[in-house]
């Protein structure tokens, strides 16, 4: 004899679902942590300060003092001191040529 159940007789089986709560996320804000940093005057030349922005956020930074800035603020001030060595060092190169050259012509 064939099985004429209808889908109103038709028990299914109990699906154990286990539900996992997403574990609390840490304050990952990096604008939350504050970092220690000092600003040497080479990196503001003859200005007190440096301004310092990230995806709109704009920061004047003193220049000579001890102080804490955001963590991408941070960064990016990090970022720009190796860019002023870089600077300063192609600069030096230059001079440097510029005084064989000097000597060559003369």
């Amino acid at each position: 004899m064939a099985d004429t159940k209808t889908n109103d007789q038709v028990q299914e089986a109990p699906v154990e679902t286990t539900e996992t709560k997403p574990a609390k996320a840490a304050n990952k804000n990096p604008w939350t942590k504050m970092v220690p940093i000092y600003l040497d005057m080479a990196l503001g030349g003859d200005e007190k300060y440096v301004i310092a922005g990230v995806n709109g956020r704009v920061y004047q930074v003193p220049v000579g003092v001890d102080i804490e800035v955001p963590m991408p603020i941070a960064e990016v001030l990090k970022r720009m001191k190796r860019s002023v060595q870089e600077l300063n060092g192609v600069r030096a190169q230059i001079a440097k040529e510029n005084k064989e050259n000097l000597k060559l012509l003369s």
